[in-house]
């Protein structure tokens, strides 16, 4: 089996908390509800290393991100530990 993830949003938020820097991240999904708009999902990603630097400098609320990383669930928190981050522009 292999755990990775690749997810493509917009900043939504980004704080620093004990274990790292994190972003949340606005992802749309693929298909629409009944109402005809699509629904958004908000993950929870992990930067850290020399990469939670640069996301720091570079990237602001309302930027296009694409995050590639592994899944990590804890007892009641889940996120994607990034290895990877992308500027794909904003909107």
């Amino acid at each position: 089996m292999l755990n990775q993830a690749s997810v493509v949003g917009k900043v939504k938020s980004s704080f620093l908390q004990d274990d790292g820097y994190y972003v949340l991240l606005e992802v749309q999904r693929s298909y629409k509800e009944v109402n005809g708009r699509f629904a958004k999902d908000v993950i929870k990603c992990r930067i850290w290393r020399s990469l939670s630097e640069d996301v720091t400098n570079k990237y602001r609320v309302g930027m296009i991100l694409s995050l590639s990383g592994r899944i990590n669930a804890t007892n009641n928190d889940f996120y994607i530990d990034c290895y990877d981050v992308d500027y794909l522009g904003t909107k």
